[in-house]
């Protein structure tokens, strides 16, 4: 049978942490990594919440962007980051639009699967050694998730994934998360503003989105504000 749509996504992941020199546990920097996979990255404000990024891509120059929602806070960030490098990996001549509300695409999935073995490895999960069992400490989970930069919530699933968890621990822990103390909360939920300086090939792949209607002139004029043409 070919590979599922999870296991492909958990396999690029890993098959990339090895190709960059990423030990199996070693935390990873997705910002980082699409340096080396020659991604071009943007940090953009977006006004519409469940848009957390975008992937867009150019054909006659082989030039792909991803941006990312500057103002969900910096581990949504990195997840984003992470999935949108899922998105070059796998669909790479495509722009695609990612919609937070989406639990049913293929596509969505596989990123969702890569960037949660990009972050946090099942390798890392299984030598990380919690001080109780995981269903009842949010303090260890949130450790956990402040080390490898990834939010809470991700963490809570990749637990999941790897059957430390189940959906219904899930669901107490996320209302147990206020037992945390305020340095903890404060770190998992850190924000990282900036704003990147676009690129030229940025605004041409936006002209290019907005051509093809893939995205609105709300979408596009969010996208390049503040570009000057030199």
């Amino acid at each position: 049978m070919p590979p599922t749509a999870i296991e492909q996504g958990y396999h690029a992941a890993r098959k990339l942490r090895k190709k960059l020199g990423l030990a199996d546990s070693q935390p990873a920097d997705p910002f980082w990594a699409a340096q080396q996979v020659n991604l071009i990255v943007a940090r953009r404000p977006f006004s519409a919440r469940n848009i957390a990024g975008l992937h867009l891509y150019r054909a006659e120059d082989d030039v792909a962007v991803a941006v990312i929602n500057s103002t969900d806070p910096k581990a949504r960030q990195r997840f984003t980051l992470a999935h949108e490098i899922a998105h070059d990996t796998f669909d790479r001549e495509e722009t695609i639009v990612d919609d937070l509300m989406d639990r049913e695409s293929l596509k969505e999935i596989r990123a969702n699967c890569f960037a949660g073995e990009f972050l946090l490895p099942q390798a890392a999960i299984a030598q990380w050694k919690p001080k109780v069992q995981w269903a009842d400490s949010p303090t260890d989970i949130a450790e956990l998730a402040i080390y490898y930069g990834t939010s809470f919530e991700a963490t809570l699933y990749r637990l999941v994934s790897a059957q430390c968890l189940n959906v219904d621990a899930v669901n107490s822990l996320k209302e147990r998360r206020q037992e945390l103390s305020r340095e903890i909360r404060t770190r998992i939920s850190e924000r990282e503003e900036e704003e990147t300086i676009l690129p030229p090939e940025f605004v041409a792949l936006a002209k290019e989105a907005l051509a093809k209607h893939i995205i609105s002139r709300r979408k596009y004029d969010e996208l390049v504000r503040g570009f000057v043409e030199k």
